[in-house]
């Protein structure tokens, strides 16, 4: 909480100076309408969110890394609100472009940039989804805004002219890219809130064996207690597995 006060403070220093001044990117506040710093609060408080589940999974004994990473990322996200960065890098960009030669090619360029950010996040999603194995299901809203707020991403990096005109209309008086974002802020928020029940630690002498699994090491093969079947996803110390076969909830720990 700290931190996030300092950002604040480092952000209201900076309010009377644009992010953009002439079409030259400095720092300063790219978006100070009350629109802008309600979505700079909200990044902030979704922060706030999933660092309190980072810490409700430490206190469980269980892995919570990814909430402390996702948490970074809101605090990174909400100060690159205000200062408009990508507009610095598109500044830069356009300068070496015009210097080399390739100006009447940037759309291209800035088609493949597009492509692939895009399919890094895939790839980012699709890695985490595979690291948390089942237990992802428990935070669907979580899993669900994060989804929408990586398009949303794309969508304003596309930045095309077709693209700009159907986002900046406004809707009820607020623009919907506005809206968009946050859309899917709240719903990161709210799967913090919402969801379903972590299961608490796990107690050696109070513990049924079909309910837990044993390894040496991280990565030995495992199998369901109940039916046998192995799971999809490496076996990790702390994580929990829904065996998709029996539907059987069991913990894989490392002795």
């Amino acid at each position: 909480m700290r931190f996030l006060a300092f950002v604040w403070l480092f952000l209201l220093s900076t309010h009377a100076t644009a992010a953009i001044d002439a079409g030259h990117w400095h720092p300063g506040i790219g978006d100070p309408t009350w629109t802008g710093w309600l979505t700079v609060l909200v990044y902030f408080f979704a922060a706030f969110s999933t660092l309190r589940q980072y810490k409700k999974h430490r206190n469980l004994g269980l892995d919570g890394k990814l909430w402390l990473v996702l948490a970074a990322l809101m605090v990174l996200l909400g100060i690159n609100k205000q200062l408009d960065l990508q507009s610095w890098l598109t500044e830069v960009m356009k300068e070496r472009a015009q210097m080399e030669g390739w100006y009447a090619y940037r759309r291209h360029y800035q088609f493949l940039f597009v492509a692939f950010v895009g399919i890094g996040m895939l790839i980012v999603l699709i890695t985490m989804r595979l690291y948390l194995a089942n237990s992802w299901r428990r935070f669907k809203l979580t899993w669900a805004g994060l989804v929408l707020l990586c398009g949303f991403i794309i969508i304003r990096m596309a930045s095309f002219h077709h693209v700009d005109l159907f986002i900046n209309q406004h809707v009820m008086g607020i623009k919907l890219n506005v809206m968009l974002e946050l859309s899917a802020l709240l719903l990161v928020i709210l799967g913090t809130f919402y969801h379903k029940r972590i299961a608490p630690p796990i107690v050696a002498n109070t513990l049924n064996v079909r309910n837990y699994v044993e390894i040496a090491n991280e990565g030995d093969p495992v199998k369901c207690p109940n039916c046998g079947t192995p799971p999809l996803s490496k076996a990790v110390d702390g994580r929990q597995f829904k065996c998709r076969k029996c539907s059987h909830h069991y913990h894989v720990r490392k002795i």
